[in-house]
């Protein structure tokens, strides 16, 4: 056995200076005079690794825990291997093998913890790096992975406390600092975020994320020059960064600067060839601003270099759908992407869409019952199902929607400080409209002559913003304690004593300023909050103008649409319904502006 050991030892030092094939040669003889040698087979398998020969090298660590499953740093190294090779279930399940005989490896705890991460397994990632922290609270690489999982479950101030703690172990960290300030920024302080930004300008010199999310900071700090000057810098380190050449076109669009509007993607794809992303991202910025015979060639293009992706072929038939021509075609195409991607929900949806104008709602339910397996509690789906069972003078349209009972008006209550409603909305109405900086509605949302901020409005800690809250979060207890229970009802059985804002936003109207006809596909309950409305939207008004309907969809069908209820706001309204019930509003016709704030709720 000393020989053996003394032969491992060698094979080892060759391993670690990189002469595989010496260190091959010795475990192989090693295994020829000892059958099954377990630290052998284990260099082996280490050996190939090196080598990416993955097929052998996963033949070799099986042989070694075969021999011994008891092998607390073989199962690591394996469960390392196959987080590697992607193989994310297996290296789970290993990493947990592993734990259960040495419980305080900090290797295994920190490489396992990577992995739920990666998994979005983040309860689980905070209970192991818990784990970790009781036996060395040193190590600022786990605070980072903790204010990663708090920061994914939206608990921001937790993620802030874990990125700080990691600073103090290592102030030079620079993951940490970028960490911290995108927490910072999603938490709706874009100020503290360009702090942290600022604290690795150097280190991030050459970080395209570095500079995108610095863009992303200044644009929310209406910084636009100093904006497009970092996403340019993102896009000049990596020419294909979709979601810099995105940010960057979104703010020429809503900052009027239309002459620059797409000439990011131009450029790109006169000196290199265009990715599959990059193309599908230009031809998605094309149709949002309905250059639609652009869009069209676009993708085109895209299908003759990379072939009839699932993708290029859904956005196409869009086009054609947009235009209201080629119905065969759209057909054919969607037919082909659902073929390729039959569990794509985006995809069925969009077959019922052509099927229901098409009045053949029997097959557009079986699509999107098809989807509702996949996603069940998708909105978008309910809402169209709901549409189907409509038109279909199905009895449970009824019993889905019950807009009688599921509609709800109320008014706000008196914040404290303030000794009147009327008090509180004039103070909101101002601070309000200090947050609406671009002079374009946005491209992707449902604003049209008007604008809307971004990120969660709730999330801004300025005191008014806080009391407003306070309110909406008032009312909506008030809303859900009115519902009846029933378990079998999709809006219903969602009931629980506990809810977050999964989103808040703010969105200011000019005149024939209007919100097309939507519903919300990541909400459960949702409900805009009254700001600012014209003197002249009243209910004598015959027109109704600005007033909110429900019923009525973004199809298009002619008289088989209906709007179920209307309603005439009135500032301080607050207005809940579930999150996919279609709703829309009708133009204003004052100079005025029309303000609301929006949000939708998810159980918890």
């Amino acid at each position: 056995m000393s020989n053996a050991s003394n032969s491992l030892q060698q094979a080892l030092a060759f391993f670690q200076a990189k002469d595989f094939k010496s260190a091959e040669l010795i475990c192989k003889n090693i295994l020829k005079k000892i059958n099954n040698q377990v630290d052998a087979l284990h260099l082996l398998a280490l050996i190939y690794k090196q080598q990416q020969q993955f097929s052998i090298a996963e033949e070799y660590f099986n042989k070694s825990l075969k021999a011994n499953p008891l092998q607390p740093v073989v199962l690591l190294n394996f469960a390392n291997f196959l987080t590697q090779t992607n193989q994310f279930e297996s290296a789970s399940s290993y990493y947990q093998k592993s734990y259960q005989i040495a419980p305080t490896n900090l290797d295994l705890l920190y490489n396992w913890s990577l992995l739920l991460n990666r998994q979005s397994n983040y309860k689980k990632t905070i209970s192991i790096i818990d784990k970790a922290i009781k036996i060395n609270d040193k190590h600022a690489g786990f605070f980072n992975i903790l204010g990663n999982a708090y920061k994914n479950l939206a608990q921001y101030d937790q993620a802030i406390i874990a990125f700080k703690k990691a600073l103090t172990l290592n102030p030079n960290d620079f993951f940490a600092w970028h960490n911290l300030g995108v927490t910072y920024r999603i938490n709706s302080n874009a100020n503290e975020a360009i702090k942290c930004y600022q604290k690795i300008q150097i280190s991030g010199e050459k970080v395209p994320e570095f500079h995108f999310n610095l863009g992303c900071a200044y644009y929310d700090t209406n910084q636009m020059e100093l904006a497009e000057l970092s996403l340019k810098k993102a896009i000049a380190l990596r020419s294909d960064y979709v979601m810099a050449h995105e940010a960057l076109n979104k703010l020429y669009w809503e900052n009027s600067q239309q002459s620059q509007f797409l000439n990011s993607y131009s450029s790109y794809m006169q000196k290199n060839k265009a990715s599959e992303d990059m193309y599908f991202s230009f031809a998605a910025q094309l149709i949002l601003s309905t250059q639609l015979e652009e869009a069209k060639e676009a993708l085109k293009s895209a299908i003759n270099t990379y072939g009839a992706k699932a993708n290029f072929c859904h956005a196409l038939a869009t086009i054609y759908i947009k235009q209201g021509i080629e119905a065969d075609e759209s057909l054919n195409l969607l037919n082909s992407s659902i073929r390729l991607e039959p569990n794509n929900i985006r995809y069925r949806i969009d077959m019922a869409n052509i099927l229901i104008k098409q009045e053949n709602y029997k097959t557009a339910l079986q699509h999107l019952n098809i989807a509702l397996k996949v996603m069940p509690l998708n909105q978008e789906l309910w809402g169209y199902i709901g549409l189907c069972w409509r038109l279909l003078n199905d009895e449970r349209e009824h019993w889905l929607n019950n807009y009688d009972q599921f509609v709800v008006v109320q008014k706000i209550d008196t914040p404290l400080g303030y000794d009147n409603l009327e008090h509180f909305i004039y103070e909101l109405q101002h601070f309000m409209k200090s947050l609406h900086n671009s002079t374009q509605q946005p491209l992707d949302q449902s604003v049209m002559g008007g604008s809307q901020t971004t990120g969660n409005l709730l999330l801004n800690s300025a005191p008014i913003i806080q009391k407003l809250k306070t309110a909406i979060n008032n009312n909506a207890n008030k809303y859900i304690n009115s519902l009846p229970k029933d378990p079998s009802h999709p809006f219903l059985s969602r009931i629980t004593e506990s809810f977050n804002f999964a989103g808040c936003w703010s969105v200011l109207l000019k005149k024939q300023g209007f919100h097309t006809n939507h519903l919300h596909p990541e909400g459960w309950i949702s409900g805009p909050t009254y700001i600012d409305i014209p003197k002249n939207i009243s209910p004598e008004d015959p027109l109704k103008s600005g007033w909110v309907h429900f019923g009525e969809t973004s199809l298009n069908l002619g008289d088989r649409e209906k709007k179920s209820v209307e309603h005439c706001p009135q500032e301080g309204d607050c207005v809940f319904f579930p999150s996919y019930m279609w709703h829309g509003t009708n133009p204003t016709i004052s100079d005025e502006i029309r303000m609301t704030t929006p949000c939708d709720i998810q159980p918890l």
